[in-house]
């Protein structure tokens, strides 16, 4: 039964996962449900879920400042990793910065003359390296991707690691990745492209390119001219440096 109201959830919360405040009432809605079940009245106890006892006590709407997501998605990353449990899978993937600014404020680092101030969870990088989505559709793991790549630029550590997941993503759900593209303005379409090819070595890229390319041609020719734009300029910034 327990099982059941999670998935029902689930289904209600990423049928409205555009409405970012909404959603995270609504999560705060289903850990109110998870934590009476089972429970008799007046008595405080963790809920047996199937993989042991899970902590739900942080609530979306508590985060207030840069410090607050860092704490938040720490937590739930751990807990999910540790248990597997749907519900810190959704707490954690719907926290996670939904563009590249916010990205690498907490993942990235600013060099300011001889100073290097680094994210909170810079030293976090499992949680790019190491997060599969187990109950979070892959669709929306894609849009989450992509909108994370919009008006990027590559650097080193984590924004590169969030890179590389991008492109071996691409690379195994191409049509996906069109599909959602297709409906983008043609600047973030471009934006893009330009994140998916950046880095001091372009030139190594053209193997991708070409794979690109091909896929392009195959899904939607017309964004073949964008995307050759897209690695023109990533190979012209790269000549400046």
């Amino acid at each position: 039964m327990r099982n059941i109201i999670i998935y029902i959830s689930l289904f209600w919360l990423f049928g409205c996962k555009k409405e970012t405040k909404k959603n995270a009432e609504k999560l705060d809605g289903i850990i109110k449900v998870e934590d009476s079940i089972g429970v008799e009245e007046g008595k405080q106890e963790h809920v047996k879920l199937k993989h042991g006892n899970f902590d739900y006590s942080l609530k979306p709407d508590e985060v207030k400042t840069q410090n607050d997501s860092v704490l938040f998605l720490k937590y739930y990353f751990n807990q999910y990793i540790k248990g597997k449990d749907s519900l810190s899978e959704v707490l954690f993937f719907n926290m996670f910065p939904d563009n590249f600014k916010e990205f690498k404020a907490l993942y990235g680092y600013d060099e300011n003359q001889n100073e290097t101030i680094y994210g909170g969870l810079y030293d976090d990088y499992g949680q790019i390296i190491d997060y599969e989505p187990k109950y979070v559709e892959k669709q929306d793991y894609i849009e989450k991707l992509i909108s994370l790549s919009i008006r990027g630029n590559w650097q080193s550590d984590n924004v590169a690691h969030l890179q590389n997941k991008v492109n071996e993503l691409f690379l195994k759900n191409p049509i996906r990745f069109i599909e959602i593209l297709k409906h983008k303005r043609k600047l973030e379409i471009e934006s893009f492209w330009v994140f998916f090819f950046d880095g001091p070595h372009p030139e190594n890229q053209q193997e991708m390119y070409n794979t690109v390319i091909s896929s392009l041609m195959e899904s939607d020719s017309t964004m073949v001219p964008i995307a050759e734009r897209a690695y023109t300029k990533v190979k012209e910034d790269w000549q400046l440096h």
